[in-house]
C-alpha cells in the first residue's frame, strides 16, 4: 500500500503510528497544493465563471470569490476539492458545483453583506441562519466574505447532517469539511426538519431571541437565508420570516399582532414596556397603555388609554392593529370608490389565509374610533376623549362624542361653503330615501325602545348652488312633513342669511310654516322664506296656490333664483345613492359617523373642482386678453 499516495489525495491526513507506541507527528507541508490532480483549476474555474450571469451582474463579488477559490485550492484535500467541483445532472449550466452555488446565491451574499455593513458599532455580533444548506456553500462564502469582528458565527441547517456530538448518527452529507477546516468565523451544523411547524417554534425561542453572549442579555442580530429552498420547506421559511420579522421575545408582555397595511397585511411581534417610576398595574403599548382595574370580590378588569400616538399605525388592542395610510385613505375610498367593509375583508382573507376571524367588525371599530381621535385633536378635547376611546360598545362611544363631533363637521361645512363663494341665502332641500337602515321587529316593550328599533328611511340634505352638502339630517320611519319642518327650522337657525328654499314639496311644506307661524320666534322666521319648487318636480304640481307662489317659472321667482340650479340636491344625491348597499347594514351611530365623514370628503371634491374651473377661466381670460391686445397691437 502506497501511503504517500493515500496521504497526498487526502485519504490519509496523518502517519500510522509506530509499532513502539509512539506518537505519529504530522506530515511535512507539500510543495504542491493537495487538489493539483483535479481537472478543475483555479484558472479554468474563472474562465467558465464567465460563461454565468453572475459574472455580469456581480462582477466585483465574482473576482473576490476566485481569490477565495485560490486559497481553497492551495489547502484543500483533491477529495473535498473533488465534492466541489462535482457537476450536478440536469442542472441548467453544466457548470462544477461551486460556480452554481455562486450563481444562484450571489444576491443574497450582497444582501447579506450590505446587512452587515449597517449593523451600529454597539450591537452584539450577528449570526447568519443557512436553511437548508446542504454542502454549505453559502455560508462558506460568507466566512471569507464577512468581517470577523461583526459575525459571531453561522448555523447551518439541513436535515441531511449528522447529529453533531452524536457517535452513532449518520447522515447523507459528510460534515468534515466544516469543522476540520481553519475557516475565519466559526460554522457549526444542526440536523433539524424545517418541515415541522415545531421546529420553527425552537428556531425563534432558542436562536433569534438568545442572548448574544453571556454577559449580554441583548439577543444577537440574526440574518435567515434560504436559497432554493422548494415545496413546503419554502413555505415554512416565509413563515418563519412573517412571524420573527424583528425578533421573537422570549419574555413576558409579548403579543403575536396582525396589522393591516396596505397593500399586504402582516404578523408582527407587540412588545410592551413598563416605567418603574409609574404605577406597577401600567403596561404600555405601541399607542396605548393598559391600566389594571382590581375590583372587591370580582375578577379585575383592564381599562386601555391613547398614550403617545403612534405615527405609523394604530393599534385597537395588542393583537389588532391598522396602519394610519389605510385609515385616512378609508374614507376616501368609502365614498369615491363604493368600498365596504365587508369587500374589504373578503379581500384581505383571499390574500392571506392566516387573518383573524371577524374581519370585518375589527376593520369597523378601528376606522370609527382612529377617526374619532383625530377629530378630537382637532376639537381640542383628545384629553378626555383619549381615556375612553379604546372601550366600550362603538355605539356608545360614538352616541357619547356626538355632543361635540357633529359641531365640530358643522363648522367644517360651514368653513367649506365660505370659502367656496356660494349664495348663502338660498339651498336646496331633498331627501335620500336610499340611504336607510335595516329595521328591527322584535323590541315592542316600550316607546323608547320601538324608537330607538324604528327603520331609517334615509337624511335629508341641504345642498348649496356649487352641490355642497350643508347640512344633514337622519329620517326615522318616513319622509314626514313634520321632520322636514324641523330640519328646515334648524338650517335656517344655523344659516341666520337665509332666505330662499328650495324643495320639491315646497308648497306643503309652505303651508305648514304658515300655520305655525305663530308658536315661535323660528317658527315666524321660516313663514318669512320664500319656498320654490324644483324644476324636476314642478310638472306635478297643479294646484292653483302652487302655481301662482312656489313654481320656478313664475318672475317673481325667476328674479329670487337668479340662475340656481334647482335640481342640485337631486344630483347630489345621486352620487350618495350607491351607499345605501352599505347604510342598509350600518347601526344608528355608525351610519350617522360614515354620513358625516362621506359628506366631508363631498365637499372636498367639489371644492377641488371648483378650484379647477376657476383655474382654467382664469387662463382663458388671460389668453383672451392677450390675444385682444396683440389685435390691438397690429391695428
Amino acid at each position: 500500500m502506497d501511503l504517500a499516495h493515500l496521504r497526498h489525495i487526502g485519504l490519509l491526513d496523518y502517519e500510522p503510528k509506530l509499532a513502539t507506541g509512539e506518537a505519529c507527528q504530522p506530515p511535512e507541508p507539500l510543495d504542491v497544493p493537495g487538489a493539483q490532480g483535479s481537472r478543475w483549476s483555479p484558472q479554468s474555474l474563472a474562465e467558465t465563471l464567465q460563461k454565468l450571469p453572475v459574472a455580469k451582474l456581480f462582477p466585483e463579488l465574482c473576482a473576490e470569490v476566485m481569490e477565495i477559490i485560490g486559497r481553497w485550492y492551495q489547502h484543500f484535500s483533491l477529495r473535498l476539492w473533488s465534492r466541489m467541483m462535482k457537476v450536478t445532472k440536469g442542472s441548467a449550466h453544466q457548470v462544477p458545483c461551486v460556480l452554481k452555488e455562486l450563481n444562484e446565491s450571489a444576491p443574497v451574499i450582497a444582501r447579506v453583506r450590505k446587512w452587515v455593513a449597517e449593523l451600529p458599532a454597539s450591537s452584539p455580533k450577528a449570526v447568519i441562519l443557512d436553511l437548508g444548506a446542504g454542502f454549505g456553500f453559502l455560508s462558506m462564502f460568507l466566512s471569507e466574505l464577512l468581517p470577523p469582528e461583526k459575525v459571531k458565527e453561522f448555523c447551518l441547517m439541513d436535515m441531511s447532517y449528522p447529529n453533531s456530538g452524536v457517535d452513532n448518527s449518520n447522515g447523507t452529507t459528510s460534515v468534515e469539511h466544516i469543522y476540520k477546516q481553519p475557516w475565519r468565523i466559526h460554522m457549526y451544523t444542526l440536523k433539524v426538519d424545517l418541515k415541522k411547524k415545531a421546529t420553527l417554534n425552537q428556531i425563534a425561542q432558542r436562536l433569534l431571541s438568545a442572548p448574544s453572549q453571556s454577559n449580554d442579555p441583548r439577543p444577537a442580530p440574526v440574518f435567515a437565508c434560504g436559497v432554493h429552498l422548494c415545496n413546503t420547506l419554502g413555505i415554512r421559511a416565509a413563515q418563519l420570516f412573517n412571524e420573527n420579522s424583528e425578533a421573537k421575545p422570549g419574555a413576558r408582555g409579548s403579543v403575536q399582532a396582525h396589522v393591516i397595511a396596505e397593500p399586504d397585511s402582516f404578523v408582527t411581534w407587540h412588545l410592551s414596556r413598563a416605567c418603574a417610576r409609574a404605577c406597577r398595574r401600567a403596561t404600555y403599548w405601541c399607542g396605548f397603555v393598559t391600566f389594571f382595574q382590581p375590583q372587591i370580590g370580582k375578577r379585575g378588569r383592564k381599562h386601555k388609554q391613547v398614550d403617545c400616538p403612534n405615527a405609523k399605525y394604530f393599534f385597537l388592542s395588542a393583537p389588532n392593529g391598522i396602519a394610519r395610510s389605510w385609515l385616512r385613505r378609508w374614507r376616501y375610498r368609502l365614498y369615491l370608490q363604493r368600498a365596504s367593509f365587508q369587500a374589504e375583508a373578503t379581500l384581505l382573507r383571499l390574500l392571506q389565509a392566516h387573518v383573524r376571524l371577524r374581519l370585518r367588525e375589527q376593520l369597523r371599530q378601528l376606522w370609527a374610533r382612529e377617526i374619532l381621535c383625530r377629530r378630537a385633536v382637532e376639537a381640542g378635547v383628545n384629553e378626555d376623549f383619549h381615556k375612553q376611546a379604546l372601550n366600550g360598545p362603538l355605539e356608545a362611544l360614538i352616541a357619547g362624542a356626538w355632543k361635540w363631533y357633529e359641531p365640530l363637521m358643522f363648522s367644517r361645512r360651514l368653513a367649506q361653503l365660505d370659502s367656496s363663494g356660494d349664495r348663502a341665502d338660498i339651498l336646496a332641500i331633498d331627501g335620500n330615501a336610499k340611504l336607510h337602515r335595516s329595521s328591527c321587529n322584535t323590541h315592542k316593550e316600550s316607546p323608547k325602545e320601538a324608537h330607538a328599533a324604528a327603520r331609517s328611511a334615509g337624511y335629508l340634505l341641504a345642498v348649496s348652488e356649487s352641490g355642497l352638502i350643508f347640512d344633514m339630517l337622519e329620517i326615522i320611519g318616513a319622509e314626514s312633513l313634520s321632520q322636514r319642518y324641523h330640519f328646515a327650522a334648524q338650517v335656517a337657525h344655523r344659516l341666520p342669511r337665509l332666505q330662499t328654499m328650495v324643495h320639491d314639496d315646497a308648497c306643503h311644506l309652505k303651508s305648514m310654516c304658515l300655520k305655525e307661524r305663530r308658536t315661535s320666534v323660528m317658527a315666524g322666521k321660516l313663514a318669512d322664506l320664500n319656498f320654490i319648487i324644483d324644476d324636476f318636480h314642478s310638472g306635478g304640481h297643479c294646484g292653483e296656490w302652487c302655481k301662482t307662489t312656489c313654481l320656478p317659472s313664475l318672475q317673481q321667482n325667476k328674479d329670487i333664483l337668479k340662475g340656481f340650479p334647482t335640481e342640485i340636491a337631486e344630483s347630489v344625491n345621486a352620487q350618495f345613492s350607491p351607499l345605501g348597499h352599505c347604510f342598509h347594514h350600518y347601526s344608528p351611530w355608525f351610519a350617522q359617523l360614515v354620513m358625516q365623514e362621506c359628506a366631508d370628503v363631498h365637499n372636498m371634491t367639489r371644492l377641488q373642482a371648483l378650484g379647477d374651473k376657476r383655474r382654467v377661466a382664469d387662463k382663458k381670460r388671460k389668453r383672451q386678453a392677450l390675444a385682444h391686445s396683440d389685435r390691438q397691437a397690429d391695428s
